[in-house]
């Protein structure tokens, strides 16, 4: 059976994995409780899953030795329309009407392509060698899932901002990284575990956003042990989980300059870094 039948477990036995991202996102330790109540909101027939889900263009990094980043020093991760819009005006009207007939230009089929690219560009650094090899990253299974976590959360953190939308935003971009997680399990060739693993990894994931977030309201040394734990597994070295939190903190901030209709349609990107 497929690994969603988990979501009809009676409540008591659901775990944190479980947990649906609007709670995560206004999690409060104090109200522990809200986190048992709601189902995951999946959308049907929607698995864009590893295959499916284009690899992101490696681009070349470079990060520096750390440094206090100034509110005026962020740039927007905003990137233009992409060459599919410009493909799509170029049609004719016979074609326009068509896919809007099909539902392309629907409310939930463009919240899917949204959440999608979102996706494609926290997956993005993943497969860029030079920001793995410059940052000592593990390349493997466990170091993608560490670093693309660690990606995923630092949208979600900004979609906080965004309202409803963004909690809509959250929760389907949050579907898309599931399903790709699980679709790498399987060509991991693992596909009789996957359902078992994919359970462990949510609740990694959860408990690495908790404490990135609570982490990130410090000054120093928190967000760089976090780091540690959850990028490099207790295995890399301090400098190196230093440097990374350098770098989660700047992006951050120009995540919190990037205009709102480029985050709820997709077009960030968070290549390029020096």
């Amino acid at each position: 059976p497929s690994s969603r039948t988990r979501f009809t477990q009676p409540k008591t036995k659901r775990m944190a994995c479980c947990i649906p991202l609007h709670n995560l996102m206004f999690f409060n330790p104090q109200h522990s409780s809200l986190l048992w109540r709601v189902s995951f909101l999946r959308q049907a027939g929607f698995r864009p899953g590893f295959g499916s889900v284009k690899t992101a263009r490696s681009f070349s990094s470079k990060v520096t030795t750390p440094r206090t980043w100034s509110t005026a020093m962020y740039e927007s991760l905003e990137v233009g329309h992409q060459q599919q819009s410009t493909e799509l005006y170029s049609l004719g009207s016979a074609h326009r009407l068509a896919l809007r007939f099909c539902g392309f230009y629907s409310e939930e089929s463009t919240l899917r392509r949204a959440a999608n690219r979102l996706y494609v560009s926290a997956s993005a650094q993943s497969s860029n060698g030079a920001f793995l090899e410059t940052l000592k990253i593990e390349r493997s299974f466990r170091g993608d899932f560490g670093i693309i976590a660690l990606h995923v959360w630092m949208l979600l953190r900004r979609m906080r901002a965004e309202g409803l939308a963004g909690k809509e935003l959250s929760q389907a971009m949050y579907n898309v990284f599931q399903n790709d997680i699980e679709q790498r399990i399987c060509a991991e060739g693992l596909a009789v575990r996957a359902s078992k693993l994919l359970r462990a990894l949510e609740r990694s994931f959860y408990g690495s956003a908790v404490a990135y977030d609570e982490a990130i309201k410090k000054s120093s040394g928190g967000l760089t042990e976090a780091l540690l734990r959850n990028v490099y597994f207790c295995e890399g070295e301090y400098e190196q989980a230093r440097v990374l939190e350098e770098y989660v903190r700047y992006k951050i901030g120009c995540l919190g300059v990037t205009a709102s209709d480029a985050l709820l349609e997709g077009r960030v990107r968070f290549s390029n870094t020096q």
